[in-house]
């Protein structure tokens, strides 16, 4: 069965203080602004065990954006342990909470998997979010909207070089970077020289004076020409 997502001790240690840190306070007094979680009775369980075989990474970077998506949202997505406390969803949101020395996380105990269950939804946990795609230009309104409204923007994961890219006006994107009429400059060292041929599949193009006789031979090399502009 699964149950009712309650709080457990998220970082508490044994004999700091008198009593377990799940009966002190509840998860939504704890977390900034205090914005208050679903009332749930505050128990005492052990602290989330981290998993040995956890193959997903988290880098100080991304914690400190979790930690702050929390600080900015509160506790949105409660931590998934097995009945044994050991996680099987939610490593970077305990480290987030550890970072900001909360005493209590809201946790959803998963006790109906069997062993190769859980270690199955340790990945698919990780992995399933990372096949969906993004409608790029529904991102861009939606990105634009919260830039006018002052939000930070940092704060919905994307690095600042993706935000400069995604809020960049379609239309400049596909304007070249000179005048059509602009002839580049001439480069210091040339990549061909008169007399190159260029093979392009069954096309060849050589480097060299069109009226001249013995370049256009050289560029038919014995064949005959489809076509010759005048």
């Amino acid at each position: 069965m699964v149950t009712q997502a309650r709080p457990v001790a998220a970082a508490s240690q044994p004999g700091r203080t008198g009593q377990p840190a799940a009966t002190r306070r509840n998860v939504g007094q704890l977390c900034a602004k205090g914005r208050p979680t679903t009332a749930t009775p505050v128990i005492q369980e052990p602290v989330s065990i981290p998993y040995a075989r956890n193959a997903r990474t988290h880098s100080e970077e991304q914690v400190a954006q979790v930690a702050a998506s929390i600080v900015e949202f509160g506790w949105t997505n409660p931590i998934l342990v097995g009945a044994d406390g050991v996680i099987i969803a939610g490593h970077a949101r305990l480290a987030a909470a550890r970072k900001l020395k909360l005493a209590e996380v809201p946790v959803i105990v998963l006790d109906h998997l069997t062993p190769p269950q859980r270690r199955a939804l340790v990945l698919a946990d990780n992995r399933l979010a990372l096949n969906a795609g993004w409608d790029e230009e529904m991102l861009r309104v939606e990105l634009e909207s919260l830039e006018e409204e002052g939000f930070d923007l940092d704060l919905v994961g994307f690095t600042d070089e993706e935000v400069e890219e995604l809020l960049r006006d379609p239309e400049e994107s596909n304007v070249g970077l000179t005048d059509d009429d602009e002839i580049p400059e001439e480069e210091e060292h040339a990549v061909t020289a008169p007399g190159d041929v260029w093979l392009m599949g069954e096309h060849r193009l050589l480097c060299g004076d069109a009226t001249s006789m013995e370049v256009v031979q050289a560029v038919l090399s014995g064949g005959l020409a489809d076509m010759v502009p005048s």
